[in-house]
């Protein structure tokens, strides 16, 4: 018996290689209707407020990348978490609370 399961191949046939332009063509019409179409904008805006929120994302598209390796390294950049030398975290790991059928 053939159990495989069916693979949604809609996105696959649609043709995004021209949309990845975040290196040459920021402001791409296709690159800006894409992130618009990506963005989830709720319902709890009136139509005004959505048409806002369109314009600020066509306004700022440069700040959004349609793919991850699309994104440019900052060279020069440093994560540093500003922990005390003395500082002691527990290591004990603790119960987890039981329910009440557990408890029972």
């Amino acid at each position: 018996m053939d159990q495989a399961a069916e693979i949604p191949t809609d996105d696959l046939t649609k043709d995004t290689a021209n949309i990845f332009t975040h290196m040459t063509d920021l402001f791409k019409p296709a690159c800006i209707d894409e992130i618009q179409r990506q963005v989830v904008i709720g319902d709890n805006l009136t139509g005004h407020e959505k048409e806002q929120v369109k314009a600020l994302i066509s306004e700022f598209a440069d700040v959004f990348a349609l793919s991850v390796s699309k994104i440019k390294q900052v060279e020069g950049t440093v994560h540093q978490l500003n922990i005390k030398p003395d500082a002691k975290f527990s290591t004990k790991v603790h119960q987890k609370p039981l329910m009440l059928p557990q408890r029972q």
